[in-house]
């Protein structure tokens, strides 16, 4: 061979720039595919009436004047702040099927999400069947994902924490790993603050930590600065809804009453029936 036709090899174990980008290039159109794909499948719901919990929440929020007793004021509704805030302003910008364009984004959010943590864990192909599944869960008819219930909306942000904390795993130590960690805790609140008994991105967190820590992939010292950014973040979701409570005027029994409390009278009152 001529030097005027040699060329150099790429390092090993890294693909030749070309192939690179086109893998890239071919990753976002296959998850970017899978997201409009989440919205435009709940087009037809733009066409339906409105589920029970939909119209209620909704008129929960257009009514919203906080009292000591009552987080809601004229209507009682046992339901986070977070989740009745989504549907005000929803609602405002769009009407009363604003709240369903809103599902329809977090299912697209949560699609590249579980795409995401999929190609973490295990590459490409696990990222591809990954968001396939979500896809397929988000848009089955029979599962009414595609009303804007508290399921519907709290179930992509739990994902996106579950995503955040894999994120934190897999990083090196440093700002980023920190950041990852932070806004696992923050999301998974806000889940939270979409249906109170969404706390599987936290069981998910502390898992994947504590079992981080028992392995090599944390010295203990970084362990403890990831574990704390993560209850950061997490606390920082619930001071600023105590806080808007104390602001409100909301006793924070109330909170606790209507998010929690009422549910021990329930389970007694079936118990008892």
């Amino acid at each position: 061979m001529s030097a005027g036709t040699a060329t150099s090899a790429p390092a090993a174990g890294q693909p030749a720039q070309p192939d690179g980008v086109d893998r890239t290039r071919g990753d976002l159109v296959f998850v970017g595919s899978l997201a409009v794909l989440a919205v435009l499948l709940r087009f037809p719901s733009l066409l339906w009436p409105l589920m029970p919990d939909e119209s209620g929440f909704t008129l929960v929020a257009r009514n919203w004047h906080p009292v000591a007793d009552n987080m809601y004021g004229t209507y009682w509704v046992d339901r986070p702040p977070i989740l009745i805030a989504l549907f005000r302003v929803s609602d405002w910008l769009g009407g009363p099927y604003g709240p369903r364009v809103a599902g329809g984004l977090l299912a697209a959010g949560m699609v590249v999400a579980a795409y995401r943590t999929g190609l973490l864990i295990g590459g490409r192909t696990v990222a591809r069947w990954t968001g396939i599944a979500c896809l397929a869960l988000m848009s089955q008819p029979d599962f009414t994902m595609w009303s804007a219930k508290s399921e519907s909306l709290g179930v992509p942000f739990a994902m996106a924490s579950c995503m955040l904390t894999v994120e934190a795993l897999y990083r090196p130590a440093g700002r980023a790993r920190l950041l990852a960690a932070f806004g696992a805790g923050a999301v998974g609140a806000i889940a939270l603050g979409m249906k109170q008994n969404l706390f599987g991105p936290e069981i998910f967190g502390v898992v994947a930590f504590l079992l981080a820590l028992r392995g090599t992939r944390f010295a203990p010292g970084e362990a403890r600065r990831v574990i704390g950014a993560a209850a950061t973040g997490f606390g920082a979701i619930v001071a600023i809804v105590l806080a808007w409570a104390v602001a409100s005027g909301v006793r924070l029994s109330t909170v606790w009453e209507m998010l929690y409390g009422f549910r021990g009278d329930a389970f007694q009152v079936i118990r008892d029936g």
